[in-house]
This record gives structure tokens, C-alpha cells and sequence, in this order.
């Protein structure tokens, strides 16, 4: 959920905060149903548990839902939108989720000075001695 978020913050160019917060400015509005529609597209969470996210009654989350579902219908822009930010937020769970396995996959770094050597440069030389 953290990641739709993020990415349809920086793809509407609007915080996370006033996404969350009580804002009404049409902007922000555009930007948090847009996140309502793509979580409930992307997670198994329900109304009342989107809506937690957001700090809102599940019927606001299902209104979010019905209003760009019909947009998609409608508008083909808009529904370029719904897939383009989908396909950003997939792309970025999936490095999450990747760095998430590299962090569990490698032990905790001790503390180990290697000392390594300086070696001497090597030169080659196409002449014969």
C-alpha cells in the first residue's frame, strides 16, 4: 500500500501527506482516488481497510472506486493514466521486494578491516625482450 501511494504521489506531483490529510483542493482529491482505485486493483484489502489508509469511511473509498472506474470507461486518458501508474507501482514492489530478499539473504556486517595490499600496476608490452 505504501508503494501505491508513493507513486501516485510523484506521478500527481503531491505529497503523501496531502493525499492522507483533509485537503480538498481538486489536484490532491484526483490524486487520492486515483490511490484508492489502484489499491483496491493491486491488494486484497477491503473498503474499510483502504479507506484506514487514507483516513477515510469506506464509503468514500467506494466512491473513489465507482468514480475512475467509470472515467476508464470513458476517457481513454484517463484510463492511460490507471495503467501507466499501475505498471509504476508493480515495478516498484517488485524492487522492494527484491531489496527486501537481499537484506534477509545477507548477514549482518561485521566488523572486518581487510587489508589489501597495494599491487603494482601492470603494464603489457607487445616487444620482445
Amino acid at each position: 500500500m505504501a508503494v501505491v501511494l508513493k507513486v501516485v504521489s510523484r506521478y500527481f506531483n503531491v505529497t503523501v501527506t496531502a493525499m492522507t490529510s483533509q485537503a480538498r483542493k481538486l489536484e490532491i482529491i484526483n490524486a487520492r482516488h486515483m490511490a484508492m482505485y489502484i489499491s483496491k486493483q493491486l491488494t486484497d484489502l477491503s473498503f474499510p481497510q483502504v479507506g484506514a489508509w487514507f483516513d477515510r469511511d469506506h464509503t468514500t473509498v467506494m466512491h473513489a472506486y465507482q468514480k475512475i472506474d467509470e472515467l476508464i470507461k470513458t476517457n481513454s486518458k484517463m484510463k492511460e493514466h490507471v495503467d501507466n501508474i499501475t505498471a509504476m507501482c508493480i515495478s516498484d514492489a517488485r524492487l522492494e521486494q527484491a531489496r527486501m530478499k537481499e537484506i534477509e539473504l545477507c548477514p549482518p556486517k561485521q566488523n572486518l578491516s581487510l587489508r589489501v595490499k597495494p599491487r603494482k600496476p601492470q603494464t603489457l608490452s607487445y616487444h620482445k625482450p
